[in-house]
């Protein structure tokens, strides 16, 4: 018997018959049942997990700080719609660094931020969805 790993070594006979040759069978003993490794099973993602990965195409290349102002570009853009007059500060200043005309720059940003609101609520739906399957 190895001392190191528990090996107890016995002789058989070979089978195959004709030359009487003698193998040597080493049985390792050193496996406990505990031991005994089960099949991988591939993990299942958590429910933040599946929604970051689902809104993570939508937010890829956007700073989080150009993120914070979506809420405010659209709140600015709805009060000139609804009143040409409306101080409207942010998207004013960004309208001209950008060169663009304020009634084009409020189109996009309603563009912007309907599509951004669906695939959010899209995300979110996919995310519930994973949390009432694990309850």
């Amino acid at each position: 018997m190895n001392r190191y790993t528990n090996e107890s070594h016995t002789q058989v006979e070979s089978a195959s018959g004709t030359h009487g040759t003698r193998e040597t069978l080493i049985r390792l003993n050193y496996l406990k049942e505990s031991d005994v490794i089960e099949p991988y099973v591939e993990p299942v993602p958590s429910a933040e997990e599946i929604f970051t990965s689902a809104i993570q195409p939508l937010v890829s290349g956007i700073s989080q700080l150009e993120r914070d102002t979506f809420e405010r570009q659209e709140r600015e853009a709805l009060e000139w719609i609804a009143d040409n007059s409306a101080p409207a500060v942010f998207i004013r200043g960004l309208g001209e660094s950008r060169g663009i005309e304020l009634d084009v720059l409020v189109a996009k940003i309603i563009i912007k931020a309907d599509y951004y609101s669906s695939e959010l609520a899209k995300a979110l739906g996919v995310m519930h969805k994973a949390e009432d399957a694990a309850v």
